[in-house]
């Protein structure tokens, strides 16, 4: 429970992985979701996404 909807284990511009938590407009982060993005501190990038055009941008820039 808590882990992120995506992952991208590639590092890239000091993160190890960038994890997408998915959500509409409306939705929120459950507990165990945010106690989960806590845990991978500094070392991960951890976003939510509440559009696919916002996940496309997130990730291009990430693998840049």
């Amino acid at each position: 429970a808590g882990v992120a909807d995506l992952a991208l284990l590639i590092p890239r511009n000091g993160y190890g992985a960038l994890f997408v938590e998915m959500k509409t407009d409306k939705g929120k982060q459950s507990e165990s979701q945010k106690q989960w993005a806590a845990q991978l501190g500094n070392d991960y990038l951890y976003i939510v996404c509440r559009s696919l055009d916002q996940f496309i941008k997130i990730g291009t820039e990430y693998l840049q």
